[in-house]
């Protein structure tokens, strides 16, 4: 059979949950109904140093099977996000209380939760665990699931990992077939216990096998966080009409302004030249041409088709909208005298598409040209999909180059909490820097 591996995308995600539900039917997770697994799956799919791939068809883009991982020590994590989900479906799910199993799990994920460490945890983690696989029913035994965990294992790889580790129930023999014929070998006795532990050295031999780079993979997580966090996201939460929201808008244009003033741009607006990494509907742009920046000088991508189709249509004819990647810029080299960042890499998980992404920022800025930055440094604890970007981090990343960043924007949890419809509280918690989480300023290319 022709067969893809690619990444599980936004649009595959309903058919793996189907496989999911069919294949563990039984076990526990599966009891608890398909908004947890779904929510099971999602979380996989949105972690930066996770491993989540999809066999497909070549004839019609089918699902025919899946493998997630995440590396060793991803169970607390996890739990974290997903024991409140647990909890509400087992509300609507009651028969799953009184499963002897179903107790022993949810134990198990308290007690993660609340033990302290006994050791520091290692900065390198050499262990990815394969947490899930499966395998539709009418293309079992003829390699998607051999084909699946082959490519598994050369991404782990190529990320740096050396072994990969699995559990798998004693009665699942045909898990256990796979994986022994994949070169996996069990820690400990077969007889001793339900659950068996395989584990292999991790190396790159799969040359029939499509491994995705490193730019798709985080793509495909980014439409993945955005398409779950718009069904989420509660009207006017990012509305004008939302006094916090606009105070902070305010507030970020009267600063940009500075900055550029402060850098004598203000004195060249007719022929600056402007890129807008993330530009979502457009707003910065259109903001700048009321600052009297000509439209046909400025530029905006953005990786998500209805963001961009949105922005055209909100936008002057003359200002240009891309669907691109922003690792691979399809423009000339020296074609910018400024870049825009407005919280784009604190979405970004992956490290090498960080770098890339920078270096190309880097090769279209002209000399002398400047990012603009804006994007927070602190971890949000109730947003995992995110990861804050430190001073430390960004000098890394725009190496010999001037960076001069300031701290504005109170925490915006702090905001929505207690001042969202005050504005004399949000100028409270503004004049306070300590409380202040984001960076903004520029980083000139020398």
């Amino acid at each position: 059979m022709n067969m893809q591996i690619l990444p599980i995308t936004n649009s595959n995600i309903e058919e793996i949950v189907d496989l999911h539900m069919d294949a563990f039917r039984g076990y526990t997770n599966t009891k608890l109904g398909r908004k947890y697994v779904t929510e099971f799956v999602y979380w996989f799919a949105s972690q930066g140093d996770s491993i989540c791939l999809t066999a497909v068809s070549g004839d019609g883009g089918k699902v025919l099977g899946y493998v997630v991982g995440a590396p060793e020590g991803y169970q607390k994590k996890m739990n974290s996000a997903l024991l409140p989900q647990a909890v509400w479906q087992s509300i609507f799910n009651p028969r799953v209380i009184f499963e002897r199993n179903a107790w022993r799990n949810f134990a198990l994920r308290l007690r993660m939760l609340l033990r302290r460490p006994v050791a520091p945890v290692p900065a390198t983690v050499t262990v990815m665990r394969l947490v899930s696989m499966a395998v539709v029913p009418e293309a079992r035994g003829i390699g998607v699931g051999a084909n699946l965990a082959s490519c598994f294992e050369s991404i782990a790889y190529k990320k740096g990992f050396s072994k990969i580790e699995l559990s798998v129930y004693n009665n699942n023999r045909s898990a256990i077939t796979l994986y022994e014929k994949c070169g996996y070998i069990l820690k400990g006795d077969k007889s001793s216990s339900e659950v068996l532990c395989y584990q292999k050295n991790a190396e790159s031999k799969s040359p029939n096998c499509l491994i995705p780079h490193a730019s798709d993979i985080e793509g495909e997580r980014i439409k993945i966080i955005y398409s779950k966090r718009k069904a989420k996201t509660p009207a006017g939460k990012y509305s004008h009409f939302t006094p916090s929201h606009l105070c902070m808008l305010q507030e970020l244009e009267s600063e940009v302004l500075g900055i550029l003033k402060k850098n004598d741009i203000d004195k060249k607006v007719d022929h600056v030249k402007i890129l807008d990494i993330g530009c979502g509907n457009g707003f910065f742009l259109r903001q700048m041409v009321q600052w009297g920046f000509s439209p046909e000088n400025l530029y905006g991508i953005d990786i998500l088709d209805e963001r961009i189709e949105y922005a055209r249509r909100l936008s002057p004819a003359s200002i240009t909208f891309k669907r691109a990647n922003a690792d691979s810029l399809e423009f000339a080299t020296a074609s910018f005298d400024i870049v825009s960042l407005f919280t784009v890499f604190s979405s970004i998980m992956e490290h090498k598409v960080r770098r890339s992404i920078s270096s190309e920022i880097l090769r279209v800025l002209k000399p002398g040209g400047k990012v603009l930055w804006y994007d927070f440094f602190y971890n949000n604890p109730n947003n995992i999909d995110v990861r804050g970007v430190d001073r430390t981090e960004i000098e890394r990343l725009f190496p010999d180059c001037t960076v001069n960043l300031t701290r504005v924007t109170p925490a915006p949890p702090l905001i929505r909490t207690f001042f969202p419809n005050s504005i004399l509280g949000y100028l409270a918690l503004a004049s306070l820097p300590v409380l202040c989480t984001h960076y903004l300023g520029t980083i000139q290319k020398e």
